[in-house]
């Protein structure tokens, strides 16, 4: 009969502690177009390297940076990590802040004349969209018009405005007809049985006149009255 002797055992790895990284991430990127990194960084004499994920980006927003700790291959077998959580660092690409106090178009009141007036605003980027209301207008009075402004589709997420509503009062004034006509009487007329009458002279064609005691046929003296209203 043969008896075996069997026992259990093991050569222990040498436990390593590690380090967190030091990420070279000081403030927050702002949108170019660049693609932007975060780099954990740590000293190459270590028994351990990091796999680094989520550290790069282009598009602006919110983002979490892992380092997760490996052995260097020429020390897996001998040595065994003793911390293994990943290390994060959150970190952020900023939108681009478009500045939307624009200035409007306006600088003094219209003055009616039967076609349509607008406002708008000036100089507006390119990459934005405006959206009007209450710009636009041809009878006579005070608006308010109102612009909307947003980030165009394209742009969105990597561009935002500083003001995304702008108003501005806006006026359509009556026009100022200069009714101070003079009269076509100039002397006194002489009888000799005609009527005869007296009118005001270049009168505009947007008013209308209506006249008392402008026509008369007997001799006398007579007060003529033109009562003047637009038409």
């Amino acid at each position: 009969t043969t008896n075996v002797a069997e026992i259990t055992w093991n050569i222990k790895g040498i436990e390593i502690s590690t380090v967190a990284p030091k990420w070279d991430y000081k403030k927050a990127f702002t949108y170019d177009g660049t693609e932007f990194e975060v780099v954990a960084e740590y000293a190459d004499d270590l028994p351990y390297t990091f796999i680094v994920v989520n550290n790069k980006a282009i598009n602006a927003g919110e983002y979490t940076a892992v380092a997760i700790p490996v052995l260097k291959n020429q020390y897996v077998g001998g040595y065994v990590l003793k911390d293994t959580d990943p290390y994060t660092l959150n970190w952020e690409i900023k939108a681009v802040e478009i500045n939307t106090k624009y200035e409007w178009n306006y600088t003094d009141a219209f003055t009616y004349d039967g076609t349509e007036k607008s406002v708008a605003l000036k100089d507006v980027s390119d990459k934005v969209d405006v959206t009007y209301t209450s710009a636009k207008a041809t009878d006579v009075g005070t608006y308010v018009a109102y612009a909307n402004v947003a980030v165009k589709p394209n742009y969105a997420g990597n561009y935002v405005v500083t003001d995304s509503v702008l108003t501005v009062e806006w006026k359509i004034n009556t026009i100022s007809i200069n009714t101070n006509y003079n009269w076509n009487y100039t002397d006194a007329f002489t009888y000799d049985g005609n009527q005869k009458i007296v009118a005001l002279k270049y009168v505009d064609d947007k008013v209308t006149v209506t006249y008392a005691g402008a026509r008369a046929t007997e001799a006398g003296t007579y007060t003529a009255v033109a009562n003047i209203a637009l038409k």
